[in-house]
């Protein structure tokens, strides 16, 4: 459970992992117009950062938070270092 009030469009969405922390299960903007199309939405889920979603903003499409943060496929998920939770 997070320590704050989340908005209901993101408590839903909420998990917990011992490696990233208090985070949101997201599906980034860059990906989204595939996992639509492709039916592989669920593939394409990402847990972010609260404070990184909240700060970056997101919106929701068909039930599922989509968030504009940069990926590096050899780095993982780019955020700042103040946004991880534990």
């Amino acid at each position: 459970m997070y320590h704050s009030t989340l908005p209901p469009e993101l408590e839903k969405h909420y998990i917990y992992t011992p490696d990233g922390g208090h985070s949101i299960n997201c599906l980034l903007a860059e990906h989204a117009s595939e996992a639509f199309a492709t039916h592989s939405v669920r593939e394409h889920l990402v847990p972010c950062p609260v404070r990184a979603v909240l700060r970056a903003g997101y919106s929701v499409q068909r039930g599922y938070v989509v968030v504009d943060l940069l990926y590096d496929t050899d780095l993982g998920l780019m955020t700042e270092s103040e946004d991880d939770e534990y």
